[in-house]
């Protein structure tokens, strides 16, 4: 991928604009996007100078800047662009589901220290290289919750699966989801038979 094609993702994704969107506003093809995203292509400058239009910036920045990561998410998304290798083929190489990295990437899911120790093995790197410059390496405490969601996710289970087959209380399973209060031991028991764990992996 071209300096011209990063940094228009990277923006598109910050501004929170769909490549879709971004054609239609600038009034150019969503295919030549998708190949200057993907592919080694060049767009004639008047192209670049509406798309730069649309995203706010000069059309010399989307040439010459390299455009920093600012998030765990968007530090591994690059990671893996820079490797050539798709969240998948990182869930297989570190050993994390693929959910639970997608969800890095989208900044939906906390900055767990073993999930990220693996991620960073898994590219090759120390982990403190998964921060972005500046930033102290945070973790999210591991919390019955915590564990909880991390399962979920991995397994693909939603809470009202786990009502469902608890037969449990919405509210109760969200209080234990969401560390509102101490779950009591056989609330938990029946949520480890659903995301097929032993009860004692829950517990911090």
């Amino acid at each position: 991928m071209t300096t011209l094609g990063r940094n228009i993702k990277w923006i598109c994704r910050r501004r929170g604009v769909t490549l879709k969107a971004l054609a239609e506003k600038a009034g150019i093809e969503r295919k030549m996007l998708y190949d200057l995203r993907n592919r080694e292509i060049e767009p004639c400058n008047e192209d670049v100078e509406k798309i730069a239009t649309v995203l706010g910036v000069e059309s010399s920045f989307l040439y010459h800047e390299e455009i920093e990561p600012t998030t765990i998410g968007e530090k591994i998304q690059f990671l893996c662009e820079e490797r050539d290798i798709t969240p998948r083929q990182l869930s297989e190489i570190a050993g994390v589901n693929v959910h639970t990295i997608c969800a890095l990437i989208n900044g939906k899911y906390g900055h767990q220290k073993n999930t990220l120790i693996k991620i960073a093995r898994g590219l090759d790197i120390n982990i403190k290289d998964l921060y972005p410059e500046g930033q102290e390496p945070e973790y999210e405490p591991e919390t019955t919750g915590s564990k909880i969601r991390r399962l979920c996710l991995e397994k693909g289970i939603s809470q009202m699966e786990i009502v469902r087959r608890t037969g449990l209380e919405f509210k109760t399973v969200s209080k234990a989801v969401n560390n509102h209060n101490k779950p009591h031991a056989l609330t938990l028991q029946k949520i480890a038979e659903v995301l097929g764990v032993n009860v004692w992996d829950l517990y911090p």
